[in-house]
């Protein structure tokens, strides 16, 4: 039984490999290998290694133990650290799923599948070829690889700087300097505030991301919050959304006020009364919310008030 459990043991580990999300390999896979260690970094003169050519990998970034079952990845004092799942690490056992980021590319621990070749060699060649492919490239990738939260908490933790462009049919763009968001907007949607904007792109699930170069002094400072609190307040407004919608009129129906109101207006907020204005103004439920000044979720609560009170009706 105990070999038997060994050889599995065995052939699930040989199963598994580090698959390019972003950067110059995006796309690529480096298989591993029971038994290997693999050094990450710059160094193309060691045997097996995976070569990241870019400035913000060290020569030795990073070690990649492989021993049955336990994959371990450990920093090699690099200048710019290794992260996994968003926190920087000296040593980290690696569990299926699991992202790496290692100066501007984001791996994920995969099982293999299908009869690829998978020799360290021809992995290290066909990375070779992407990268020139690739050549220029910063961080980059897809959403659907790389949920947006994730993306912003990585280059957070990592405490890069530039402007993350999104594009899903439509864009916007992150400012974020030395890991800190301190602008958002969506093109199109100037009239949102930066706060609102954040929390629509993070909740974008579909499209294209790249950080590109910082911005000039222009862009002027309007979150001053951490990163991460950012983050999770955003998170928390889609999730509080989502249950607001479910029981909200969808976003192309039209809101229309009552001839006769059955409530007196005197019982309505301050709030309440501004979104009373903007559903005479606006035609559907989402040019409401987007002419709110308020957050999506605050906006969305009001409107279903009114609606549920009779001082609004769609169709």
């Amino acid at each position: 039984m105990e070999a038997k459990d060994k050889r599995t043991e065995e052939k699930e580990h040989e199963g598994f490999a580090l698959k390019f999300l972003s950067g110059k390999h995006q796309g690529t896979e480096f298989p591993l290998q029971n038994g290997s260690e693999i050094i990450i970094g710059r160094a193309s003169d060691i045997p097996g290694s995976m070569v990241l050519d870019e400035e913000k990998v060290s020569r030795k970034h990073a070690r990649l133990l492989c021993a049955g079952s336990n994959l371990v990845l450990q920093d090699l004092g690099s200048t710019n650290g290794t992260f996994v799942n968003g926190e920087r690490i000296n040593a980290a056992r690696l569990e299926e799923g699991d992202r790496i980021l290692i100066g501007s590319s984001i791996l994920k621990l995969i099982v293999r599948t299908g009869d690829e070749d998978t020799h360290e060699a021809h992995a290290q060649s066909r990375m070779a070829r992407k990268a020139e492919r690739n050549q220029g490239f910063s961080m980059s990738g897809r959403l659907e690889d790389v949920p947006m939260p994730d993306v912003l908490q990585l280059i957070g933790s990592s405490r890069q700087s530039g402007v993350l462009k999104i594009s899903a049919g439509r864009s916007g763009r992150v400012y974020i300097r030395e890991g800190q968001i301190f602008h958002a907007e969506i093109d199109g949607e100037e009239h949102l505030g930066p706060r609102k904007a954040l929390s629509r792109l993070v909740g974008w699930e579909e499209g294209a991301f790249e950080l590109g170069p910082p911005a000039g002094d222009e862009i002027e400072t309007t979150l001053c919050e951490q990163t991460e609190a950012l983050i999770m307040d955003a998170l928390r407004q889609l999730d509080e959304l989502r249950l607001i919608q479910s029981d909200l009129p969808s976003s192309d129906a039209t809101v229309t006020l009552q001839q006769e109101l059955e409530s007196p207006l005197r019982d309505l907020s301050p709030e309440k009364l501004d979104l009373l204005q903007l559903a005479h103004n606006c035609k559907t439920v989402q040019e409401v919310l987007d002419a709110s000044s308020l957050s999506d979720v605050d906006a969305a609560g009001h409107l279903l008030f009114l609606i549920n009170k009779g001082y609004v009706y769609s169709r």
